[in-house]
């Protein structure tokens, strides 16, 4: 067999020699990124202790102060977890939560700026709700100039792995917990407590007068759903696709190694 028979089917390509990424792959990175430190930076952090709660709290992050766990002796059974006003993100010893509209807006957001296929699917039922009520209309050619529309052709390179698997782990998360479409909740909110900040006079209404003419503290309830496996899924993807750091790793081992090792001429 000759060189040419050998070769005859096969492409040669050229072997990459510097990082890049397309504007595309770049945008939707970009998309993806920022959801999940928008999501971790607005949690909120909560002391979780169930509805059985402990007649006396101890927390170095919350920094309970004696009347404040004297107060919450009467609401025992009530709640399901405390925050302060002023914490935001990642506390040690304390758990993410948020409210599932900021998560439900962020989705939609992210399903809008990044994901092709959530894009591309809405495009083509415009497309057959426009050409459905089109035919309903075509006696009426004498009033409206209607013209076609096709649906558009279903592009591949628009698609992006961490896109993919975000939109699932988003997309099923929020599912288990509100059927949007029938408007049924199908797993409740936690109710927290949130706090003022450590140090400061609680947030409180005025209500009841207590005999020693101090009023009674009412703080405010928030209705959040605990979002720890949803962030720590969300940060899986950021890990396995963030391939340029992945780049700069190797790079820098790679590196390391022949200044380390160094032949001698």
């Amino acid at each position: 067999m000759s060189l040419i028979d050998r070769t005859e089917d096969v492409e040669f390509v050229d072997i990459p020699t510097d990082f890049g990424m397309s504007e595309e792959w770049k945008d939707q990175w970009t998309v993806f990124t920022n959801l999940f430190e928008t999501l971790s930076r607005k949690s909120r952090p909560v002391l979780f202790t169930g509805r059985q709660a402990p007649s006396l709290v101890v927390d170095s992050e919350l920094e309970l102060t004696d009347e404040e766990n004297k107060n919450l002796e009467f609401l025992r059974g009530e709640y399901d977890g405390l925050t302060r006003s002023n914490l935001r993100g990642s506390h040690e010893g304390l758990i993410p939560f948020l409210p599932i509209n900021q998560i439900r807006k962020s989705f939609l957001s992210f399903n809008r700026r990044a994901n092709y296929e959530w894009c591309f699917s809405r495009a083509v039922t415009a497309v057959y709700d426009y050409q459905h009520v089109r035919e309903e209309l075509a006696e009426y050619a004498g009033h409206l100039q209607l013209p076609e529309i096709d649906a558009p052709s279903f592009d591949t390179t628009f698609v992006t792995p961490f896109v993919k698997e975000a939109h699932l782990i988003l997309s099923e998360w929020l599912a288990e917990r509100y059927d949007h479409e029938n408007n049924v909740i199908n797993m409740p909110p936690y109710t927290i407590l949130e706090l003022g900040r450590a140090g400061q006079t609680v947030r409180r209404i005025l209500t009841s007068v207590n005999e020693d003419n101090t009023p009674d503290p009412v703080w405010v309830t928030l209705n959040l759903y605990n979002v720890r496996t949803l962030l720590q899924d969300l940060s899986k993807v950021v890990m396995k696709y963030d391939i340029e750091t992945h780049f700069k790793h190797a790079q820098a081992h790679v590196a390391g190694l022949k200044n380390m090792f160094r032949k001698e001429d």
